[in-house]
């Protein structure tokens, strides 16, 4: 591809392309941190963050539908992770209401306040301004922490630390609650160190 002609205006895109890597990679980590503080404080509110910040990640994206691709199955991976998660009943929501019969009974059911009783097994729904913080941390894996690529052992280390810091931090914004705290965050912490590599190596074929 010949190269673009000085004298022709550049485009608002060509524009954001052309700013420096280190302002883009702040931007990509201030994005992040904005939407996930403003999911996890305003739950429903928090969208009006969240969607511009994907929106703009798969504009400035270089082949835009594997962008949307990659958040899609953030967004599928996280949907069961947490449904499994809060179906177990070690994790629950705060403030919503009591939980229903549910959409399949026995099966899947919406995210309630109430923890799920012993003889129910199946995935809970998470609401979305929770399922939407998955695709914003698609949003960071080949941008910002783009550096874990390759670093498995880690990646696997950060992942679980991180992984585990972030739904403490949604516990004490009030967000969520451990019904079962030290379960949950030894499954938490292994899970996410087991995660966040196997998303790493996705994300890398995803681009």
């Amino acid at each position: 591809m010949p190269p673009p002609d000085p004298q022709l205006p550049l485009t608002l895109r060509a524009r954001c392309l052309a700013l420096p890597p280190l302002v883009l990679l702040v931007i990509n980590v201030l994005g992040f941190q904005l939407a996930w503080i403003a999911c996890v404080t305003l739950r429903a509110p928090g969208l009006l963050v969240a969607l511009p910040v994907l929106a703009w990640f798969v504009w400035l994206a270089p082949r835009p539908t594997r962008a949307v691709g990659l958040l899609m199955v953030c967004t599928l991976i996280g949907l069961l992770c947490d449904g499994l998660l809060l179906g177990s009943g070690l994790l629950r929501m705060v403030g919503l209401p009591t939980c229903g019969d549910g959409l399949l009974p026995g099966w899947l059911h919406v995210a309630c306040s109430a923890p799920a009783p012993p003889w129910r097994t199946g995935i809970l729904l998470a609401p979305a301004w929770m399922a939407v913080l998955w695709p914003l941390l698609g949003t960071t894996l080949n941008h910002s922490m783009a550096w874990l690529q390759g670093r498995w052992l880690l990646a696997a280390v950060a992942g679980g630390i991180g992984g585990l810091a972030s739904y403490e931090a949604g516990v004490r914004l009030g967000a969520v609650e451990m019904v079962d705290v030290a379960a949950c965050r030894w499954l938490l912490g292994l899970g996410w160190a087991l995660l966040m590599p196997a998303l790493l190596v996705l994300a890398r074929r995803w681009r």
